[in-house]
Formats: C-alpha cells, sequence, structure tokens
C-alpha cells in the first residue's frame, strides 16, 4: 500500500513549489529576452535623424539621432540601448531569480521545522542567505550535501556574479584598481558572459542560472526522498 504524504512537507517540495515556481520563471526569463529584442530592433528601426540649426547658404548643417528623447550629441545611443539598458533588465532579473532561489530552500527549512518540531531555524545557524540554509540542511535535518558537484560549484559562481551586480554594479575591478580574479577567469570561462572591467550578462544566462537552480533542487529531492523512505522503513520497523 502506498503511504500517503500530504502536499505541505519536504517529501512534496520540489514536486508541488519548487517545480512550479521554476516552470513560472522560466517564462519570466523568456519574456525578458523577448522583450530585449523587441526594444533593440525597435530603437534600430525607429530612431530618428534631426536636423538642427542648419545654415544653408554657408554649408552648414548640424544633424543628430534621435530616440526617446535622447540625442546622439549627448549619449552613445548604440551602448545605451543595445547594451546598457539590457544589463541593467538582466541584471536585475539576476537578482530576482537568486533571491527566489533562497526564498526556496528558506521555505524548505521551515516545512522541516514545522514537520519535525525542530527548535531551531536556520536562522540561528552561521553565515548568511544559502549558507545558513544549507547548513542548517546538512547539520540539523542531515542532508549529506555534496559540495563537491559540479552543480553546486556552478551555484557559487553565480552567487558571485549576483554579488558583483548587487554590491560593485558589476565591476570587476576593486576600488585599489586589483582584479576580482576568481570571478574574472569564471566571466572568461563561461560563454553566457563577457566583460573584462565589468560583468555582462549575454542571452541564455538567465535561463542557464535557472537550470543551475533545478538541478540543485533535484538533487536535494533526490536525498530528501531517501531520508523520508528510511524514515517510513524504520517507523514500521518499530511498529512490528
Amino acid at each position: 500500500m502506498a503511504t500517503y504524504v500530504p502536499r505541505k512537507v519536504p517529501a512534496n517540495w520540489y514536486k508541488y513549489d519548487a517545480q512550479f515556481s521554476l516552470e513560472l520563471l522560466y517564462e519570466y526569463g523568456k519574456g525578458i529576452e523577448d522583450q530585449l529584442k523587441s526594444s533593440i530592433e525597435d530603437f534600430r528601426s525607429k530612431k530618428e535623424t534631426i536636423e538642427l540649426d542648419s545654415i544653408p547658404e554657408e554649408g552648414l548643417f548640424r544633424v543628430v539621432k534621435v530616440y526617446w528623447g535622447l540625442d546622439d550629441e549627448t549619449w552613445h545611443l548604440e551602448s545605451v540601448f543595445e547594451d546598457y539598458f539590457p544589463q541593467l533588465q538582466r541584471g536585475g532579473a539576476l537578482i530576482s531569480l537568486y533571491s527566489f532561489f533562497e526564498n526556496e530552500l528558506d521555505a524548505l527549512c521551515d516545512l522541516y521545522i514545522q514537520g519535525e518540531g525542530i527548535p531551531i531555524s536556520q536562522t540561528d545557524m552561521k553565515g548568511k542567505g544559502i549558507e545558513r540554509s544549507i547548513l542548517f540542511l546538512e547539520k540539523i535535518v542531515g542532508l549529506p550535501i555534496d559540495k563537491n558537484s559540479d552543480t553546486w560549484k556552478e551555484l557559487i559562481d553565480i552567487k558571485k556574479i549576483r554579488n558583483q551586480i548587487v554590491h560593485e554594479r558589476g565591476k570587476l575591478i576593486d576600488k585599489s584598481g586589483q582584479k576580482k580574479g576568481d570571478v574574472i577567469k569564471y566571466v572568461e570561462d563561461c560563454p553566457l558572459l563577457d566583460g573584462e572591467t565589468e560583468v555582462s550578462l549575454k542571452e541564455g544566462y538567465l535561463k542557464h542560472t535557472l537550470e543551475t537552480f533545478d538541478a540543485f533542487f533535484k538533487e536535494l529531492d533526490v536525498l530528501i526522498q531517501k531520508r523520508f523512505l528510511d524514515q517510513v522503513a524504520q517507523q514500521k520497523a518499530a511498529s512490528r
């Protein structure tokens, strides 16, 4: 006979919570990229050339390109609309996606706390963000999380990029002029990133981030399911 599992428990966390949220966020990321492509196409097709202060008799003409109230005498329009604005949107989206990742791990910890009456929480652990949630899941819940896996290493690199955007506006050189070697190496090795002095997110990086989150969640779910089945087996053995 199959064991009944209520929905709001760790064993159903991925199936009924994380997975559904990821499906929505994949569409969110796709929508951002579609919007960026459309915005760049609009800029290229709709920017206007305006003649100002012309003095025909002297053969003098002042011509500027204008789009969204900005002109190319003051701004490098291609850089603004084809690079700067897209980076703002992708960077903001990455911050939001990483917050989702942190929140999902917190939600998993809360399910264990509520379901098993654990007297401490992840906020009591050392560190912050995902580190304390992972520490809670390792030390308190007992999930043997593999921190040598490629997925975990990629998560840490994604975190570095997120932190550079949040705290350093994406700069890859600190205030003393020193390059942030570990971050720069990741940027150089990742085909979805670019930049020598400032990180640039290419199309596909948001999707890659979500795929990495999903892979880690699935790895976690395998550990969660094994722990749950072990508990069920122990309960059955104790009741005999």
